[in-house]
């Protein structure tokens, strides 16, 4: 690596972003093209009123790794970026896409999600879904080849049960290997007909689609539109996903995953109210930003996914800054009244 020094005056064009790293700080620089693209050494020092920098390469423009006091002198306005998270970080795009046909493969992955969060082994396999969820409930059914469909007497809601051997072999061959923690395959193994899952591969990856499964059964998508006292508008718009359990195991797992996946762990929020965990996303440039391109890919089959429709047109609003605006901050409001009537 070759080393250079240069002045970290205006010269070198204008702040645009900063964020904190591992490392130090990220600071993304609109910078003209007449520095030699030079690679440094991992240390950052402030001497003299001058900054040793990384060069990296990151649509168009030269980013730099400094210390926050290298332009502790300089008027320019910080804003929160982070290069080692731009990959994630590029615009949604304003459609949203066709459903995807699920392999037996990603079938199987999201099944095991669904069946970690709203499954049950006993003497049979059964699993609950909302009674807006027919329609997918059918699906899902077709999908397996077995089981059959119940109404649930004074509840808003079906129940899928399979108890068969023909039914648990085919779910053998689904789920097999693809469960991330024990519960469900030590459930799962009691079964009369001497199937036997693999052990648990406690690991959450974006890669598949079992996340998207354990979200369907677990998890929420929220707008909020809230009053605000230091926004112009009075209004403070905020997107979250949270996911809830009563056990923090599989929780865990699905933080450290995330983590595995290059998404910065201070943005990923767990918490216990004294009753439940709840695993809340609400950072919008990183965090939802990659979890749309990911239920993009693995699309929810639940009526979440119509609740997953309303809260993207939010996001792709916000994206486009429409909520620092009147009318946005009413298609926002108007899409938050959508998404609460899909469930009741």
């Amino acid at each position: 690596m070759s080393t250079r020094f240069v002045n970290y005056g205006v010269n070198l064009g204008y702040l645009l972003e900063t964020s904190l790293c591992a490392v130090g700080t990220a600071y993304t620089i609109n910078c003209p093209n007449k520095f030699n693209k030079t690679c440094l050494g991992e240390k950052i020092i402030h001497n003299s009123g001058k900054i040793r920098y990384n060069w990296f390469k990151n649509n168009q423009q030269e980013t730099y790794l400094a210390q926050n006091y290298a332009f502790k002198h300089t008027t320019l306005q910080k804003c929160y970026y982070s290069t080692h998270y731009s990959n994630y970080t590029n615009n949604i795009k304003p459609y949203h896409p066709e459903k995807q046909k699920y392999s037996d493969q990603d079938f199987g992955y999201y099944l095991a999600g669904l069946i970690e969060g709203d499954g049950h082994f006993s003497k049979r396999l059964e699993i609950i879904f909302h009674e807006k969820d027919l329609a997918y409930v059918n699906t899902i059914r077709t999908k397996i080849g077995f089981g059959s469909i119940n109404k649930i007497k004074d509840k808003k809601a079906y129940k899928l049960s399979i108890d068969s051997k023909e039914g648990y072999t085919r779910i053998w061959e689904l789920v097999n290997g693809k469960f991330v923690a024990d519960h469900k395959i030590i459930q799962f193994n009691k079964n009369p007909y001497g199937l036997i899952l693999s052990p648990a591969n406690n690991t959450v990856t974006l890669s598949n689609s079992w996340l998207s499964g354990f979200i369907a059964a677990d998890g929420d998508m929220n707008i909020f539109v809230t009053e605000s006292k230091t926004h112009k508008l009075g209004k403070s718009c905020k997107l979250t996903i949270t996911i809830t359990q009563k056990d923090p195991i599989l929780l865990n797992l699905i933080k450290e995953g995330l983590i595995k996946s290059e998404l910065p762990e201070e943005k990923i929020l767990l918490n216990f109210d004294g009753k439940v965990y709840r695993l809340k996303l609400t950072d919008r440039n990183y965090i939802l930003n990659r979890m749309i391109k990911y239920l993009d890919k693995f699309p929810f089959l639940s009526s979440k996914d119509l609740q997953y429709f309303y809260w993207r047109k939010a996001y792709l609003l916000m994206q486009n800054n429409e909520h620092l605006t009147p009318d946005g901050i009413i298609q926002i409001s108007n899409l938050k009244l959508k998404m609460a009537k899909n469930y009741k």
